[in-house]
């Protein structure tokens, strides 16, 4: 009797070892492919938006370098006026400013016309 227990022991043994391997292989070996495919997938998503990013703050700080250097190339050029206009310059040189490209232009204009009704009235 000992014997024929110990036998059935071995045999259930066995067959719980062939179900573990089945239910490795067949049923969540392709799970787990798929969750690393998956987690491979994000990190390149990840790496990717960081790259992006890298280059949104490069362009961002290349951008706001040439604002300032055409800030003082205007300043440079800009000539010295006296009287009341010299008071109301719309871009006091030296001065930093964050603005975009329709301001600058606005600004640009708003300094040739103060210029010119100047002259006019000389």
């Amino acid at each position: 009797m000992t014997f024929n227990v110990n036998a059935l022991i071995l045999v259930q043994i066995a067959h719980f070892y062939i179900a573990y391997l089945l239910l490795k292989h067949i049923l969540l070996k392709p799970g787990w492919i798929r969750m690393r495919r998956e987690d491979e997938h994000d990190h390149k998503l990840e790496r990717n938006f960081n790259v992006l990013h890298e280059e949104v703050e490069r362009r961002a700080a290349y951008n706001t370098e040439q604002w300032a250097h055409y800030c003082q190339k205007l300043c440079d050029k800009k000539p010295e006026l006296t009287g009341p206009v010299s008071r109301h310059s719309p871009l006091p040189c030296g001065a930093h400013t964050t603005a975009t490209p329709q301001e600058e232009l606005s600004l640009i204009q708003a300094t040739k016309d103060k210029i010119v009704s100047h002259l006019r009235q000389d």
